[in-house]
């Protein structure tokens, strides 16, 4: 890859086009699945959502690790950096619970009254809630790349342009997509910051709004989305962002 092909890939201006090839040449998935992954998933939202973004107390955890009951039942995965193999960033896919004593999904303790009229009938067993979407700092405001005579550098603010991020979105969503068909769920609940369905609509990931915004850490839209109209749409397009997620379609769940 020659120099001005990675100055291209880090347009601000093409990120729907240019997101693939930066995630597939310089991160990896790696689902949660081991005790010492979910320590590093925890860490990292702790990092992000009590010392970056205030969301939450730090003094609530003081294991520096931010966890709540619905990761009791939860799947986690990672996005990892094959630079330095450092955390970058983490989601959960929040499968129903079975205490009735207890709200479903997270949704459900911010949302009180969202609109379920253009929903199709949930199976709760096979739908989920996308939770916990969080993005290092360094992903989000510090990483660029650039070609130099031995080789790519990771480089500091300033040196040139940015941004990563919408990479590691999109590896994020494929990570959902992963989990989610591992597991039979076809149908998708999530409480998202505007921004970030902004940025997947550039994907072609269009998410239904199922009430108004409401106030949690900032304003947040509610939102469904069934997988397999999702992919459908994505599919006629944007077959670039469908190949991707799906991987050439292995992961694509069956009409």
């Amino acid at each position: 890859m020659q120099s001005s092909a990675v100055m291209q890939t880090f347009s601000p201006q093409l990120p729907r086009k240019t997101s693939i090839p930066i995630f597939n040449d310089w991160f990896d998935i790696v689902q949660a699945e081991t005790p010492e992954l979910l320590d590093q998933a925890f860490r990292l939202r702790y990092q992000v959502y009590c010392r970056e973004r205030g969301y939450e107390e730090s003094a609530a955890f003081t294991d520096q690790r931010e966890t709540d009951s619905f990761d009791n039942h939860s799947v986690h995965s990672l996005i990892v950096s094959r630079v330095d193999d450092s955390i970058l960033g983490t989601v959960r896919l929040v499968l129903a619970g079975n205490d009735a004593s207890t709200p479903i999904f997270p949704m459900h303790q911010i949302c009180r009254n969202f609109r379920i009229a253009h929903m199709r009938p949930l199976c709760l067993s096979k739908t989920a809630e996308i939770s916990r979407f969080a993005i290092s700092k360094v992903a989000r405001k510090y990483l660029t790349i650039s070609a130099s005579q031995d080789g790519f550098r990771v480089k500091k603010p300033g040196e040139n342009t940015r941004l990563a991020r919408p990479s590691i979105v999109l590896g994020l969503m494929k990570a959902i997509l992963q989990m989610s068909l591992e597991r039979g769920i076809t149908d998708w609940l999530a409480v998202m910051d505007p921004s970030l369905l902004r940025l997947l609509a550039r994907f072609g990931i269009y998410f239904q709004p199922v009430g108004p915004l409401v106030a949690y850490h900032g304003m947040r839209q509610p939102c469904y989305g069934n997988i397999q109209f999702l992919l459908k749409r994505i599919r006629k397009e944007q077959p670039d962002i469908w190949a991707f997620i799906t991987d050439e379609g292995y992961f694509s769940p069956s009409p």
